[in-house]
C-alpha cells in the first residue's frame, strides 16, 4: 500500500532571499517578522494581504518595530507596504507563491481529474505539463524577484496536522487559529446551555469565525458579546444556532442589542437624576442646600 501523500502546505523561497540586500540587512527579528507573515498569508490565502489588526499582532511578538523595518529596508520596494486603507501587503507575494484564484483552480483541475478516474496522461516535454494532485506546495512571497516559480526554491514548512478521513479539498482549511478555535468553543458552549444541538466544525462555520475578524472587521471581544447577547435572548438564540449563522445575522444583532441597552442605560440617567432632585428638595426643607458635590464627598 502506498504511503499517504504530504499534505502540509508550504511557502516557497528563493535560494537567493537570505543573502538579498534588502533582506541580509534586516535584524533577526525583521527577518522572521517577514518570514511569519509569509507563512499567514499563504495558511490563510490572503494573497499577501494582512489586515492591519493582523499584522501588529505578528509584529508584537518582538521588542522591537519589526513593520517599520520591514517598510524601511528598501527606498523604492519595501518587504512591507503600508496601503491606503491602513492595511499592508508583502511585496512581490504573488511572484513567488500560489495566489487564491490559483489554489482554486488547482483544486477544480483536481477535482475533474478524479472525476475522470485519476490524473491526465503524461503530456510530451515540448508541452506544458497541468498541475495535478501531487501538487501539494503552496506559497508566499520572497523579495528578491531575480528567480520565478519554476526556478529553484527552497520550502518552508507549516505543520498541519490532517486528521484521518479529510479529503484533499479539505486540507487547505484544517489548521485553526486559536482566537477562532475559542469562539467556536464559545458558542458551542452557550448552544450547550441551550439544549441545541452542536454543529460540526465544517468550512463553512471555521471560515465564518476566521471572516468576522479578518473580512468584517469585528474584534475577538465584539463576536465574544454577539455570541453572548444571541444565546442569552430569547428569539436569538433559537435562530442562530452556527458560526456562519452568526456572522450572516451580525450586524443586526450589533444594532438589536444596541437598541435593548439604551432603555436600560436611559432608567438608570432617570433614577438617578431623581435621587438628587429628592436630596435637593429634603435639603432644601431642611433649610439648607448643599452642593451635589457636597453629597458626592459625603458619599
Amino acid at each position: 500500500m502506498a504511503a499517504d501523500k504530504d499534505r502540509r502546505l508550504f511557502i516557497r523561497l528563493d535560494l537567493d532571499y537570505a543573502d538579498h540586500p534588502k533582506i541580509i540587512g534586516l535584524s533577526d527579528a525583521a527577518f522572521r517578522a517577514h518570514i511569519t507573515m509569509m507563512l499567514y498569508s499563504r495558511k490563510y490565502e490572503t494573497d499577501g494581504i494582512l489586515k492591519k489588526p493582523i499584522a501588529n499582532r505578528l509584529g508584537s511578538q518582538w521588542d522591537t518595530d519589526v513593520l517599520t523595518e520591514l517598510q524601511e529596508n528598501d527606498s523604492e520596494s519595501p518587504s512591507l507596504i503600508l496601503r491606503a486603507d491602513g492595511d499592508y501587503e508583502l511585496h512581490g507575494f504573488a511572484d513567488m507563491q500560489e495566489t487564491r484564484a490559483e489554489i482554486r483552480a488547482r483544486t477544480e483541475r483536481n477535482r475533474q481529474n478524479g472525476a475522470r478516474g485519476g490524473r491526465p496522461k503524461k503530456r510530451k516535454e515540448t508541452q506544458p505539463v497541468t498541475d495535478s494532485v501531487t501538487d501539494s506546495v503552496s506559497g508566499s512571497g520572497s523579495d528578491s524577484g531575480t528567480q520565478k516559480k519554476a526556478e529553484i526554491e527552497t520550502e518552508i514548512e507549516i505543520d498541519i496536522e490532517v486528521p484521518k478521513g479529510t479529503s484533499s479539498s479539505e486540507v487547505e482549511t484544517v489548521s485553526v487559529r486559536p482566537e477562532v478555535e475559542a469562539l467556536l468553543d464559545l458558542l458551542d458552549e452557550g448552544l450547550r446551555k441551550n439544549g441545541t444541538k452542536i454543529p460540526g466544525r465544517t468550512k463553512q462555520n471555521l471560515d465564518a469565525a476566521r471572516l468576522l475578524l479578518d473580512r468584517d472587521g469585528y474584534t475577538v471581544a465584539q463576536v465574544e458579546y454577539l455570541i453572548r447577547w444571541s444565546q442569552a435572548d430569547g428569539f436569538w438564540r433559537a435562530n442562530i444556532r452556527s458560526m456562519s449563522k452568526l456572522r450572516d445575522k451580525a450586524d443586526t444583532l450589533r444594532l438589536q442589542s444596541q437598541r435593548k441597552q439604551a432603555p436600560q442605560q436611559q432608567s438608570k440617567s432617570d433614577a438617578a437624576h431623581d435621587f438628587v432632585s429628592r436630596l435637593e428638595a429634603l435639603d432644601a426643607a431642611q433649610g439648607s442646600r448643599p452642593t451635589i458635590d457636597d453629597h458626592l464627598e459625603l458619599r
